[in-house]
């Protein structure tokens, strides 16, 4: 750990979406380099292409997620919106060198590149290496956050799925209650951008009956646990097959979840044992902003949005089992 600082100011940018524990660090990495900060952060209009740019947070928000975290350790930082990748440095100024990220070399040195075509000195870059995930197997990243991969911290939901995982009383208990809202009609389903999931005989009929629009259908042919003859599901096309036993959320149903999500060559699933808990599942496996529908006895149907909250509540009611 670099006890001493380097400079007195250097720059860093980025698009600080969802401020997670990897920003954090980069941020905390570049403290221990300058006493003060210029820290760029992405305008609007430069995170279009960005994989699931819907999610970005608006830009004062994550300047000023940015800021307080910047406040709550004492860093002296100057946060400035940045309309392209270059901002201030580029210009002959007070600042002395530049942090980046193993991911943004490629941009820190072109930095380089232009303030040698300008006949400017070269600023030292100091580079971040990102941190890791939960398992190890990838770096904390809002994509992935926004993908619905990960939490801010790292933790990959899908490793609850490793083996298949029997729900305790107590989470049998708390998956009883609706998580969602009860609805009539759909939210939003004239935009075909959003993911939705339904699962469930009686919800998946009632969706393709007003034909309403949907991703993925996952049922089993009962009701009330009780099989059922249904003309509607009957019917469907391209349909695969999968087993869940009761009270489990197994690593096969899983696996058939995940495999729709990367290549979405097909949009029903038969489930062999009972389909109810995938709906857990899909809650943790999709991006944010995503809908899981499905049936809740007694109550009706729920309407349930893909947040991180909800992705937390879940996973925790899971590990607690």
């Amino acid at each position: 750990m670099i006890k001493k600082a380097l400079y007195n100011t250097i720059a860093l940018g980025g698009t600080f979406d969802h401020l997670h524990d990897g920003h954090k660090d980069f941020l905390l990495f570049a403290s221990q380099l300058g006493r003060f900060l210029i820290i760029g952060v992405t305008d609007q209009h430069m995170t279009l292409q960005k994989p699931y740019a819907e999610l970005i947070q608006p830009t004062h928000v994550r300047k000023q997620a940015v800021l307080n975290f910047c406040s709550n350790h004492n860093i002296q930082a100057k946060l400035i919106t940045l309309l392209d990748p270059f901002g201030p440095t580029i210009e002959e100024n007070s600042i002395e060198a530049v942090v980046c990220t193993t991911e943004t070399l490629k941009g820190a040195n072109k930095i380089n590149e232009i303030r040698n075509k300008l006949h400017l000195k070269e600023l030292p870059i100091h580079v971040h290496q990102l941190k890791k995930d939960s398992l190890g197997t990838g770096i904390i990243s809002a994509e992935r956050v926004r993908a619905g991969g990960i939490d801010r911290s790292g933790t990959v939901y899908a490793g609850i799925f490793q083996d298949s995982v029997e729900l305790s009383q107590k989470a049998r208990e708390f998956f009883t209650k609706p998580h969602g809202k009860l609805f009539t009609a759909p939210a939003g389903t004239q935009n075909k951008n959003t993911l939705r999931v339904i699962v469930g005989d009686t919800t998946l009929e009632t969706f393709i009956n007003n034909n309403w629009h949907y991703n993925l259908g996952i049922f089993d042919r009962k009701r009330q646990r009780k099989e059922v003859v249904s003309e509607v599901l009957d019917s469907l096309e391209n349909v695969i097959e999968t087993k869940n036993e009761p009270g489990k959320i197994t690593k096969a149903a899983v696996s058939t979840v995940q495999n729709w999500l990367e290549d979405k060559n097909f949009k029903h699933v038969f489930v062999a044992g009972e389909e109810d808990l995938i709906a857990v599942a899909a809650v943790l496996l999709l991006p944010l902003g995503s809908y899981v529908y499905y049936g809740q006895p007694s109550v009706g149907m729920i309407e349930c949005l893909v947040t991180e909250d909800i992705k937390e509540a879940f996973y925790a009611a899971l590990t607690n089992s």
